[in-house]
């Protein structure tokens, strides 16, 4: 009887442990998060394909560390298939550092689906694209600047503030 109480014990403290590692409400929650413009500027086109930053929300990985999803839709008016990420350099800063980029897992995963961002697209369709940063905290703001992909200007067509 005793080994039965002992393993009947360890059982639910196993799954108690499990649960409460597990059990991060930050993984699940999504904040919207608020932009602005630092020029007059929300769009760009170059190579005759067009991208406009839609908005972005702030995600937290399984390690409760903070993700910025950034939210585009890609237009293709060339004569040819092309993919947002091969027309567009897309990179987000954090106190004048580049943020890494983030990949999502479980829940975030299916709501923002980041692989979208390398897609072809055929001519003349309009396609929504997540590109997803690690981000060093919850506070300071957020630079995204948009270019052209391996233009040699560096010339950035436009940029936005997420504010946290």
């Amino acid at each position: 009887m005793k080994k039965i109480l002992a393993a009947a014990f360890a059982i639910i403290c196993t799954m108690t442990m499990f649960t409460a590692c597990y059990n991060d409400d930050k993984s699940h929650t999504t904040q919207a998060i608020t932009q602005t413009a630092v020029s007059n500027k929300w769009n760009a086109t170059y190579n005759k394909c067009s991208i406009r930053l839609e908005g972005a929300d702030l995600v937290y990985d399984y390690d409760g560390d903070p993700i910025i999803v950034v939210e585009m839709t890609f237009r293709n008016d060339s004569d040819k298939s092309r993919s947002c990420g091969y027309t567009f350099s897309v990179d987000a800063y954090q106190d004048g550092i580049e943020c890494d980029t983030a990949f999502l897992w479980g829940e975030n995963s299916e709501k923002y689906d980041t692989g979208t961002n390398t897609t072809d697209i055929k001519p003349g369709v309009e396609f929504t694209v997540y590109k997803a940063y690690m981000l060093r905290d919850e506070t300071n703001r957020v630079d995204i600047e948009v270019k052209g992909f391996l233009d040699l200007s560096n010339e950035i067509l436009f940029a936005k503030i997420y504010n946290l």
